[in-house]
């Protein structure tokens, strides 16, 4: 969702990431994907492959947290690769904290509790897009943000008609999300 995220950014609300050259945005947003897309979901390949996890739905409370560590580590060496090596600009690197931060937040809670990591996940990118449209209400924003709305719908939806989560653990994902990353990116961006 990280990748999503910045492509929408980068298309609609440029202004937000200021100053980035134009031409760099596409290897940006390969970075980014290889970086908070392709290297987690290899690791947890492996993890399912090693028989480290039963399945990949992670039906089970205890089966998250192995495959939830390794892909907060993923994300914190990230946000410091693009903090310090890259030094890119503030509000990327606000992105990538906050991004971090709901990740190693909800990492944190699976060991009391079961919590929708994909509530917590399309909940954060509105409350992202949300608070960049009151900060920048010049952006283009409202249509991605509109369709980032009925994709949580839909997302939190089908969580529970697969009987993944219950419903309390999808309210307490998006309510996570939504606050950490509305509230961080209207307060830093």
């Amino acid at each position: 969702m990280v990748s999503v995220l910045f492509a929408v950014l980068f298309h609609y609300a440029p202004v937000s990431l200021r100053p980035f050259r134009d031409a760099s945005v596409p290897h940006v947003l390969l970075l980014i994907f290889i970086t908070t897309f392709c290297i987690p979901t290899l690791s947890v390949l492996a993890l399912r492959f090693t028989g480290s996890i039963t399945s990949l739905m992670m039906g089970e409370r205890h089966e998250r947290s192995m495959p939830f560590i390794f892909i907060s580590l993923f994300y914190l060496m990230t946000t410091y690769f693009f903090m310090y090596r890259l030094e890119m600009s503030e509000h990327i690197q606000v992105v990538f904290l906050l991004v971090s931060s709901l990740v190693v937040l909800t990492t944190l809670l699976t060991f009391f509790v079961k919590v929708s990591i994909h509530s917590a996940s399309i909940c954060g990118f509105v409350g992202f897009l949300l608070a960049l449209k009151v900060n920048y209400p010049e952006t283009a924003l409202l249509w991605p943000l509109f369709f980032a709305v009925l994709l949580a719908g839909m997302t939190m939806s089908s969580r529970l008609y697969l009987n993944a989560h219950r419903p309390s653990e999808i309210y307490l994902g998006a309510g996570i999300g939504f606050s950490l990353c509305f509230t961080g990116a209207l307060l830093y961006m």
